[in-house]
């Protein structure tokens, strides 16, 4: 009896799993805070830089059953941290990311292919500093939408992580030091997190 018990429960579970695959597009918003990370690392001979955020917003929107989507993302620039204020505030200068007059960083996905398994590779246009160019992104993307994370979280959810690369010409960013304490390309990837939570009932 014990045995057909769990059984029962395995079976309910992968019934569940199986159906929120088939139910087609499913939006996740992306959580902001602690459990949405973007690190940016820039590698030269003369010195390593690592900058990280954590205020991303965005969602993806993904079809199980079908293995498409889409990723639509944005970061603060005021919110990228270098690990030091006064380099912080050349970041955000006009000569680099000028964040008065640019004061996101974005990411629309263009295409998602499910690859196999939990990745994906996802195609799109980055925008930075008024310039978009196209970037491509191999990403894991692991789902819960079981009865204890629906319970958990507010509705089914998700973690993407991805990692991709751009360079910092690419946007207008000619600087003297570019190549020599930094790098022109920059190696970033993100984690975040998202929640499909159910739309409130309108107001009779």
């Amino acid at each position: 009896m014990r045995a057909m018990s769990l059984f029962g429960l395995l079976s309910a579970v992968a019934l569940g799993s199986l159906l929120a695959a088939e139910a087609g597009p499913v939006v996740y918003t992306v959580a902001g805070g602690k459990l949405a990370t973007v690190t940016v690392r820039s590698v030269t001979d003369l010195e390593d830089i690592v900058t990280t955020t954590n205020a991303v917003s965005g969602s993806i929107t993904c079809d199980r059953a079908k293995g498409t989507g889409s990723v639509s993302l944005t970061v603060q620039v005021k919110a990228l941290d270098t690990g030091i204020p006064a380099r912080n505030e050349h970041l955000q200068g006009e000569a680099w990311l000028n964040a008065a007059k640019f004061p996101e960083i974005s990411f629309q996905s263009t295409g998602l292919k499910h690859l196999q398994g939990d990745e994906y590779e996802i195609t799109g246009d980055f925008s930075m500093r008024g310039v978009t160019k196209p970037v491509t992104a191999k990403a894991v993307v692991l789902f819960r939408d079981d009865e204890k994370a629906v319970k958990l979280f507010g509705g089914p959810a998700l973690k993407a992580t991805a990692d991709f690369s751009i360079k910092l010409s690419d946007f207008g960013v000619v600087q003297p030091v570019v190549g020599l304490k930094v790098s022109d390309k920059l190696d970033i990837s993100l984690s975040v997190f998202g929640v499909d939570k159910p739309k409130a009932e309108p107001k009779k």
